[in-house]
């Protein structure tokens, strides 16, 4: 949540994420590799969090500080309110129990082998943040 420009001396350690594989490093952005750490499913197709991390429900602190930036505040607003899951990174820290909705957060969701157990483990409404897309015609 830093700006681009903003200089890195105050920060003990600094977390690069990116999601989208195809959204461009700004040019302007200073990476501090020396307390920079790069995760997410945009750099390495896996989101990298550590196992400790995992265990910890999502927060969505940050989010909140810039709401004016988020664009769909009413999916927002369901996401909190829900579950919220990583079904690659069999991430499940972000699941509520009673919740009306699971959203899964995943990239790609068809290509996991395991991705028909989905609909075994959550008896609620599933949805999912990112667009469903087959490889091919026959999948």
């Amino acid at each position: 949540m830093m700006k681009s420009y903003e200089k890195t001396g105050r920060y003990n350690k600094i977390f690069y994420f990116k999601d989208n594989p195809r959204l461009e490093i700004p040019k302007k952005l200073i990476i501090n590799q020396d307390k920079g750490k790069f995760c997410g499913f945009g750099f390495y197709g896996t989101s990298g969090i550590s196992p400790e991390t995992m265990e910890f429900a999502p927060s969505f602190e940050p989010y909140d500080l810039f709401s004016n930036e988020v664009r769909n505040k009413a999916l927002y607003k369901s996401i909190r309110a829900n579950s919220l899951i990583d079904w690659r990174e069999k991430n499940f820290a972000g699941a509520k129990a009673g919740a009306a909705i699971t959203y899964v957060n995943d990239r790609n969701f068809l290509e996991e082998e395991d991705w028909e157990d989905l609909f075994n483990h959550y008896d609620n409404n599933i949805d999912f943040i990112h667009s469903i897309r087959a490889r091919g015609y026959d999948d």
